[in-house]
């Protein structure tokens, strides 16, 4: 039984992107899988592989949807499954998850998509990670970060490193794969993402204003939606840069790698993140990225892009100006990022691990104490 508060394509972004792909791959790989969800309504004909039980919330503060009818099916249905699998600590949805664990018997994996929420201000997130989330986590026999720096932090809110698994984030090599480009005199930026106070988007418009000061010739290509997505538009229009961005505020997932394809450089200017799918789509397809120095992306972007200071338009304005007039170090980075994501950061790769786990988690739970 999976549990998660966004399931895509409800709410286009990485989290519960994640939460659809993994119960995909695993139910098309013979597994029995049920999510536990927030009712949505961006379904468009969507079909599942699994699945799927939606609940009404009552509220939805900052993005957290709070629909207390959910615990009542978690505790009803968990002992009918394997394995309980939470998303994100910093989710009511998890919470509850948390609480049926404790007094229910199925076991439970929370997978760690980030330890700061990029919607919650500082003040509330520094009351919640050291008891709600650190109580969540507890609660859990495992819990899955994706890379080592994400599992430090976890390490330091108590939780013991034998309860931490490091498994990577993963794409669809197959789908998302690089193609031969032809040149073009615009070099063409792309954004994806949620319009949401940490993804740090005003940052992005203001540094693309200022590289456009200098190279005229760039096009930003914006994909995604949400709560401060009106408020970005008018910075564009304050800034007078709208004939220069364009705004597609849904792009069905299986369509992103020709998006991809059609730009020539990533940008991500968040100011915190775990490891994001868009970063690793974007790769597998070829591009050089640009990002905030977030030290669990330097091992992935290193090399294959440029990291910048976190908040600085002037750093981003200047690396977006670098990566423009160098065609060559575009296609170098591009090449050799693809290859690090196809050979380190396969989705299938991923979730066999994930399957493996789950299969550790049952056996320790069937043994006598």
């Amino acid at each position: 039984m999976r549990v998660v508060s966004d399931l895509y394509p409800h709410v286009v972004g990485g989290l519960g992107l994640h939460a659809h792909e993994i119960s995909k791959w695993q139910s098309e790989h013979g597994n029995e899988v049920k999510v536990i969800s927030i009712r949505g309504s961006k379904t468009n004909g969507f079909k599942r592989s699994y699945e799927v039980q939606e609940f009404n919330s009552i509220m939805k503060p900052k993005g957290n949807a709070i629909a207390p009818s959910m615990l009542n099916a978690i505790l009803k249905q968990q002992k009918d499954y394997d394995i309980l699998h939470a998303h994100s600590h910093l989710f009511f949805s998890t919470n509850m998850g948390a609480f049926a664990r404790r007094i229910g018997d199925s076991p439970l994996v929370i997978t760690n998509h980030g330890m700061i929420s990029t919607n919650m201000p500082k003040w509330v997130q520094d009351i919640y990670m050291p008891t709600i989330a650190k109580w969540t986590l507890e609660s859990a026999e495992r819990i899955i970060c994706y890379t080592k720096e994400d599992a430090e932090a976890v390490m330091k809110l108590g939780i013991a490193e034998g309860r931490i698994a490091i498994i990577h984030n993963g794409v669809d090599i197959e789908l998302f794969s690089p193609q031969p480009r032809e040149s073009s005199d615009v070099v063409r930026l792309v954004w994806s993402g949620r319009f949401v106070p940490g993804k740090g988007v005003d940052t992005l418009i203001d540094a693309f204003a200022l590289a456009l000061k200098e190279e005229p010739k760039l096009h930003l290509l914006l994909v995604g939606d949400g709560p401060q997505k009106d408020q970005i538009e008018a910075q564009i229009a304050r800034l007078n840069i709208k004939d220069k961005v364009t705004i597609n505020t849904y792009v069905p997932n299986n369509e992103m790698p020709n998006i991809y394809r059609d730009s020539s450089i990533f940008v991500l200017t968040s100011h915190y993140e775990g490891v994001p799918r868009t970063i690793l789509e974007s790769m597998a397809c070829g591009l050089p990225v640009i990002c905030t120095d977030l030290p669990q992306l330097r091992p992935i972007v290193g090399g294959h892009g440029m990291l910048v200071p976190v908040y600085s338009a002037k750093g981003f304005a200047e690396a977006i100006l670098a990566l423009a007039s160098d065609e060559s170090m575009r296609r170098r980075m591009g090449a050799s990022g693809s290859e690090l994501i196809r050979t380190s950061y396969s989705w299938d790769s991923a979730m066999r691990e994930t399957i493996e786990l789950y299969k550790t988690v049952i056996e320790e739970r069937k043994r006598p104490w």
